[in-house]
């Protein structure tokens, strides 16, 4: 549909908080101010920050970085995309909310044939992660990176993310179909978050990052530290 007025003139209009626009070269969502869409993002600073990240020091085992990886909540591709251009792993990534699968299904192949590699190596799926996951093989690691509850640095469309993402709370339900898809699974939580009860018996390592923290949680458990 060709428009003609404003985006934001359109949602007062039919009383609609957010818009899904099919671009000519891209699709993202707005609220008629701003917008979200999966882009390269950090990309070319998590290139050269390389093995020496956090997240991907966790996904590795004794250096070696990963061959696959599932992103169990795949959101705006932006972890994944940084962890297929560091390691080079095949990955699939879950994402249980309809506006943003679709905009990684569009968004990943558009990346790719601008010339983004590590956007060809993933494979998007939409569904809950917890009845996907067995029907995936098995792979060296799955991550997961619940909504924050205040993002990190006011982090831009947020909260329009926020309208989309769906807020499931992350359970025990969740972490053991995690290790039964992988035999390590690591988490990003806002720093210093307190570290629930069922992961307690899983969690290995605390790595930190500038504004986050990850949790390495691995099938066998072990004693936490920090």
């Amino acid at each position: 549909m060709l428009r003609r007025r404003s985006m934001r003139a359109h949602l007062t209009d039919t009383g609609a908080a957010l818009a899904y626009v099919v671009g000519r070269e891209r699709e993202w969502l707005t609220d008629g101010v701003g917008r979200v869409a999966v882009h390269v993002g950090l990309l070319h600073a998590h290139r050269a920050t390389g093995a020496s990240h956090p997240l991907v020091r966790a996904l590795s085992v004794d250096g070696t970085p990963p061959g696959t990886v599932i992103d169990a909540t795949l959101g705006l591709c932006q972890d994944a995309l940084h962890v297929a251009e560091v390691t080079g792993a095949r990955m699939w990534g879950t994402e249980v909310s309809a506006p943003l699968f679709c905009l990684a299904e569009s968004g990943l192949p558009r990346l790719a044939a601008e010339g983004v590699a590590a956007a060809a190596r993933i494979t998007p799926l939409c569904g809950d992660a917890r009845q996907l996951l067995p029907t995936l093989p098995q792979a060296d690691a799955v991550m997961l990176s619940p909504m924050f509850g205040t993002p990190a640095a006011a982090a831009p469309g947020f909260e329009l993310l926020r309208e989309v993402a769906v807020h499931a709370p992350l359970d025990h339900t969740w972490l053991a179909a995690c290790l039964a898809a992988a035999p390590r699974v690591v988490m990003k939580v806002e720093r210093r978050a307190p570290v629930p009860a069922f992961v307690t018996p899983h969690l290995t390592e605390v790595l930190h990052g500038k504004s986050v923290d990850y949790w390495l949680l691995e099938r066998a458990g072990g004693a936490g530290t920090t």
